[in-house]
C-alpha cells in the first residue's frame, strides 16, 4: 500500500487500484477568505482562473476542490470513454471517493515518446504537460489527474473525432 498527497485529492494505491479520497478545505477557506484581498494580483487571478470570480460559489469550489475534481473525472470519464485517460472504475459516497486502475510510474523518457498531448495547444494551467500526471498502464501514457476544469477544457479542444 502508497499513499500520496495531492493539492486536492489523498491517493492510496491498493491490490491494483488507484483510490482518490476528496479533501475538504474549511480551515483553509476561512483563511484564504480573509488573505485574498492583500495577495498579489498574480495569485488573486490563478484562484479566479481556478474557481471563478463569484464570491460565494467560488468559495464552495474551494471548500470542496477534491471532491469537484473526483466527480469531473468520473462524469468525463463515462461520458467520452477518452484513451488517452485512465478510467475511473467506481465512485463512492457521493463522489468523495473514486477508484481507477493503478499504472506504473511515469517517467519523463517514456512521456516524451508517447505523451498524447504532444504538439497539441495546451491551456495556459492545465496539467497535461507535467509528465508526473500521467502513468504507463498497458504500454500507453495514459493521464490520471484530470480533476480540473482547465485540464478537462484541454481533453475536450484535443479530442481526437
Amino acid at each position: 500500500m502508497k499513499i500520496a498527497l495531492g493539492y486536492s485529492r489523498i491517493v492510496i494505491i491498493y491490490k491494483g487500484q488507484a483510490i482518490k479520497i476528496a479533501r475538504i478545505y474549511i480551515i483553509r477557506t476561512v483563511l484564504r477568505v480573509l488573505t485574498l484581498p492583500f495577495v498579489s494580483n498574480r495569485s488573486r487571478n490563478r484562484y479566479y482562473l481556478h474557481f471563478g470570480k463569484r464570491f460565494p460559489m467560488s468559495m464552495i469550489r474551494y471548500v470542496f476542490v477534491g471532491l469537484f475534481a473526483n466527480l469531473r473525472e468520473y462524469k468525463y470519464s463515462k461520458r467520452y470513454k477518452d484513451e488517452r485517460i485512465a478510467p475511473v472504475l467506481n465512485k463512492y459516497l457521493g463522489g468523495l471517493i473514486i477508484t481507477q486502475p493503478k499504472g506504473d510510474v511515469c517517467v519523463e523518457a517514456d512521456f516524451e515518446l508517447k505523451n498524447p498531448f504532444i504538439n497539441k495547444k495546451r491551456a495556459v494551467c492545465s496539467e497535461t504537460y507535467r509528465f508526473t500526471q500521467y502513468c504507463v498502464f498497458n504500454n500507453e501514457v495514459l493521464l490520471v489527474d484530470y480533476g480540473s476544469m482547465l485540464t478537462i477544457k484541454d481533453l475536450l479542444r484535443t479530442k481526437r473525432t
